[in-house]
């Protein structure tokens, strides 16, 4: 698997089967039935695995929301300003062309329970766009990046720029804590 995306996955044009196809990952069933959602002390909701991954790149779910415009998303960055979480996934594509796509999906109101795996300085899961019948947008898919324990909080990172000025501080408690979360409001300009 391509660590850093996209995937293109075989499509309803394909004349592949659906159950056979080995191109499909993402398009069948999930890990949402061996997951829990949990209350943190500090961090508010987070998510556990409650049976064990055993290997990196196994496919662990869709991050899903509201597909925003960039001016959507940073009036609902403004919106929610206030509020103590927020569930804004900006992704930036880089292409050869040295274009990037910006991609905004808002969990807050439409998602799943992929929106609650909180940040962590040292994750265990990345997220890597998908293509399926259409290049834009995306899917975005969190995989596993190594084995993951039983009961051990899911976790990628939000990002790598830090200001803190404006970032909540981390609380991932990982030996590489930055001690702040990712700040990606500038993106948006």
């Amino acid at each position: 698997m391509n660590k850093n995306g996209p995937i293109f996955e075989c499509n309803s044009e394909c004349h592949c089967s659906f159950e056979l196809c080995q191109n499909r990952v993402s398009q069948k069933e999930d890990q949402s039935k061996n997951v829990e959602i949990i209350s943190t002390s500090n961090k508010g909701y987070g998510v556990i695995i409650k049976k064990p991954i055993l290997y990196p790149g196994t496919y662990i779910g869709e991050y899903v929301g509201e597909v925003l415009s960039e001016n959507e998303a940073h009036n609902r960055i403004q919106l929610t300003k206030n509020y103590e979480h927020n569930y804004l996934l900006l992704y930036n594509e880089h292409h050869q062309s040295e274009k990037i796509i910006k991609t905004f999906i808002d969990a807050r109101y439409y998602g799943n329970w992929t929106r609650f795996i909180n940040h962590s300085c040292n994750p265990n899961l990345h997220i890597v766009p998908i293509r399926i019948d259409q290049p834009t947008p995306p899917h975005f898919a969190f995989f596993s990046l190594r084995k993951i324990e039983a009961n051990e909080e899911l976790s990628y990172s939000y990002g790598t720029r830090i200001d803190e000025k404006h970032s909540k501080p981390c609380y991932c408690s990982s030996s590489s804590c930055t001690g702040f979360m990712p700040y990606q409001e500038t993106d948006l300009k």
